[in-house]
C-alpha cells in the first residue's frame, strides 16, 4: 500500500472486530478481528467524518443544577501528565465553599492552564458536585457543544457491526462479501469529510 499511496499518506492500522464469541473450531487462537489499513489520497486534506452520538451516550448528559445551557456531563479536570512534564498545570485552585487550596496529584496535573481555569470559573463550567463539596473539581461539558465525535481506531462489535451469523447465506463467502454492510459503515466513518 505504501507503494501505491505513499508512506506519508498512511493514516491508521485500524482493527475491526468481526466476531463477538470465540470460534469453537480454532486450533490455536480464535481469530476475531481484522486489520484495515487506511490511507488517504493526500493526508494533508484528509478529515474523517464525525459520528453521531448513540442514545446510550446521550443518556450520560443530565442537568442536575438546572443550567440554562441545557444537559451536560462532568468530565475529568485532570490529565495524564505529571508535574515534571507539565509544571504549568501543577497549581492550586481555590475551593469556592471551603476556601481550601486544592492541588492536583503530582502524577495527574490539571487539564487546563490557570487562565483557562479562571475563565471556566467565571462561566460556571467548574463543577464541585451536587452539594458543592467535592474535593476535586470537574468540567461541565455541554451536549450543545459536542454533537459528534471522531471515529475510533478500533471498532468493536456493536449494533452497527455485521458478523457472519447475521448475514444469512453468506457464511462461506470471502470476508469482503460477509462484511459488506459493515465495510460501508467503515467507509463512512473513515472517509474524508472533504
Amino acid at each position: 500500500m505504501d507503494e501505491i499511496f505513499g508512506r506519508k499518506n498512511f493514516i491508521s492500522n485500524s482493527i475491526w472486530q468481526k466476531k463477538y464469541a470465540p470460534s469453537n473450531d480454532a486450533n490455536s487462537l480464535s481469530e476475531d478481528h481484522d486489520h484495515i489499513l487506511i490511507y488517504a489520497k493526500d493526508n494533508r486534506s484528509w478529515i474523517p467524518n464525525k459520528i453521531k452520538r448513540s442514545d446510550s451516550a446521550l443518556k450520560a448528559y443530565k442537568n442536575p443544577d438546572n443550567d440554562l445551557r441545557g444537559p451536560w456531563k462532568s468530565s475529568d479536570y485532570t490529565c495524564d501528565k505529571n508535574s515534571a512534564e507539565r509544571p504549568n498545570l501543577y497549581y492550586p485552585v481555590m475551593h469556592p465553599i471551603t476556601g481550601e487550596e486544592i492541588w492536583p496529584k503530582k502524577t495527574a496535573v490539571w487539564r487546563y492552564k490557570k487562565e483557562t481555569h479562571f475563565d471556566q470559573c467565571k462561566n460556571d463550567l467548574v463543577w464541585w458536585g451536587k452539594n458543592g463539596k467535592n474535593k476535586v473539581p470537574a468540567y461541565k461539558r455541554f451536549l450543545s457543544s459536542i454533537d459528534t465525535s471522531a471515529p475510533h481506531q478500533c471498532r468493536l462489535t456493536t449494533s452497527t457491526t455485521s458478523t457472519t451469523s447475521t448475514i444469512k447465506g453468506v457464511s462461506e463467502c470471502p470476508l469482503t462479501a460477509r462484511l459488506f454492510p459493515s465495510l460501508s459503515t467503515l467507509v463512512f466513518w473513515w472517509a474524508s469529510a472533504s
